[in-house]
């Protein structure tokens, strides 16, 4: 088990790298171990949503889509900064 000196919490997928990538970078250049967890990281499933809500997923396409581009996008970019990444399964 990695003991880390970091832990970042994150509300949202890409939160971390966009806001902290920096730090994270120098932290692990100093040999570091670091954790990023964001918390609302789950696909939305079929459910009656606001009518803003009903507007915005129209606005972005395919949700599934966009919310797996997204989590693929911050996979990537955690693995770039080599920060470990865990994803709770809650909704935003």
């Amino acid at each position: 088990m990695t003991r880390y000196q970091h832990i970042y919490l994150s509300p949202h997928i890409d939160d971390v790298s966009l806001s902290c990538g920096g730090t994270i970078y120098h932290q692990q250049q100093a040999g570091e171990a670091v954790l990023s967890v964001t918390v609302f990281a789950a696909q939305p499933t079929a459910q009656k949503f606001s009518s803003y809500v009903d507007w915005m997923h129209g606005v972005w396409g395919n949700l599934d889509e966009v919310v797996a581009t997204r989590l693929a996008e911050d996979k990537a970019s955690m693995a770039v900064l080599g920060c470990d990444a865990q994803y709770l399964p809650f909704l935003d």
